[in-house]
């Protein structure tokens, strides 16, 4: 698929936070030219909030779902322009297809090889590894070198003290949670201090 050429190395996770704090971040994202933003379906107003921040960053933004569990999820994810869906745990082909026939990334979520393989084979775009901090720092290089060169992408626990260091030992792309910013930033919606939190991670990660 074209989106998965310039998919960004660097994913920024927002869960459970409303549409103001999501935005500001948004806007901080803009700022330092990020452009992967994933939101999690947790939140009940989860939907409306992807929407309407894929509607008004549409250029600047790639705006996906996260812990699309089924079917359903999937499905009000596309139908509000998510351009990628998440999930923590490995995905039906059902989902990968419906995602592919709307022009969606579909990043399922593993943790075994052979559940990397299975989501491989079922035609996943990048395959998320989750939760990468209680995996040994090679486990990526290990995992590809009998599989091949499949796409993962390292969830959970990503952080400064290890960001750098998932990406040259097998692992892609990073997803990063609450480990990006202060937590008093994004409450307050200090745009400029949530940019300077995102430009420590791309320093540290050799992002421009």
């Amino acid at each position: 698929m074209s989106i998965l050429k310039d998919f960004p190395k660097m994913t920024i996770i927002m869960r459970g936070s409303p549409y103001d704090q999501v935005r500001c971040v948004a806007e901080a994202m803009k700022k330092t030219g990020t452009r992967s933003v994933e939101i999690s379906m947790t939140s009940s107003d989860a939907l409306e909030i992807i929407k309407k921040i894929s509607e008004e960053f549409d250029g600047d933004l790639l705006v996906g779902a996260g812990t699309v569990r089924n079917m359903t999820d999937a499905v009000g994810a596309v139908r509000a322009k998510a351009k990628f869906l998440l999930s923590p745990v490995i995905m039906e082909r059902e989902m990968i297809e419906y995602a592919h026939e709307n022009n969606v990334l579909a990043i399922p979520g593993a943790f075994s090889p052979s559940e990397i393989y299975q989501m491989y084979l079922s035609g996943a775009d990048i395959i998320k590894v989750f939760p990468v901090s209680t995996l040994e720092l090679g486990y990526g290089k290990a995992v590809k070198a009998p599989l091949g060169n499949i796409p993962l992408m390292g969830v959970g626990g990503v952080g400064l003290s290890n960001a750098a260091v998932l990406l040259k030992s097998g692992i892609d792309y990073l997803g990063i949670g609450s480990k990006m910013f202060e937590k008093k930033d994004i409450i307050a919606g200090n745009v400029a201090n949530l940019a300077q939190s995102i430009e420590k991670y791309k320093q540290a990660i050799g992002v421009i």
